[in-house]
């Protein structure tokens, strides 16, 4: 049982961050500038992978609220408030060059509100687009008043706010510069998968 002559507030907020950044760079030089004998190869790999799981949670259960008092910045107020904030930036850089043969290939993976799940399905949860293997787990804010019996001279407020976002950039870059006068040959091969999901919910009630 609580009797206030202000404001009664009960609250909760969740701030989950990540701020990653990956560069990874291979070069290679070599081989013969006059007739292109010997290899050059530059291969490059990088797996980034970066997740939150939060939640937040604001209640009132089981209770006897009473304010008695209305007068300014909220005095008689009953306010429930739940917010959770999670984000991720991420910034995933790769390059790789030779004077003969490159190769350079980047995976990355940012999930808000899926559970840790291997390389490979990850992987083919990006090509489809879809959460294949059920690992969703929202990022959850939920604000309540529940068997409770609440009398407010003021105003009773219950909210929850969910903020979920992902800042992703991602480059890949693989160069061929074959300098030889005679027999030049080279290649560059390059390849990026990135996926970026996000699942939150937000529940308030009485």
């Amino acid at each position: 049982h609580v009797d206030s002559d202000g404001m009664v507030s009960v609250s909760a907020l969740e701030s989950a961050v990540i701020r990653a950044e990956t560069d990874n760079t291979s070069t290679s030089s070599g081989g013969s500038s006059i007739t292109g004998e010997g290899d050059s190869i530059a291969a490059n790999g990088v797996v980034a992978t970066n997740l939150v799981l939060s939640s937040a949670s604001a209640y009132i259960d089981a209770s006897d609220i009473t304010t008695s008092t209305v007068g300014l910045d909220g005095q008689g107020d009953i306010i429930v408030d739940a917010d959770n904030i999670s984000q991720i930036d991420a910034w995933t850089k790769s390059m790789s060059g030779s004077e003969g043969d490159s190769y350079a290939f980047l995976l990355a993976f940012n999930t808000v509100g899926y559970r840790p799940q291997n390389l490979l399905f990850n992987t083919v949860d990006a090509l489809l687009g879809i959460d294949l293997f059920g690992s969703e787990m929202p990022a959850s804010v939920e604000a309540k008043i529940l068997n409770s019996t609440v009398d407010a001279a003021g105003m009773v407020n219950v909210t929850a706010d969910s903020s979920a976002q992902i800042y992703a950039m991602v480059t890949n870059d693989a160069t061929s510069a074959a300098t030889s006068i005679f027999g030049t040959t080279g290649k560059s091969v390059s390849g990026i998968l990135s996926s970026n999901m996000v699942s939150s919910s937000a529940d308030a009630f009485i």
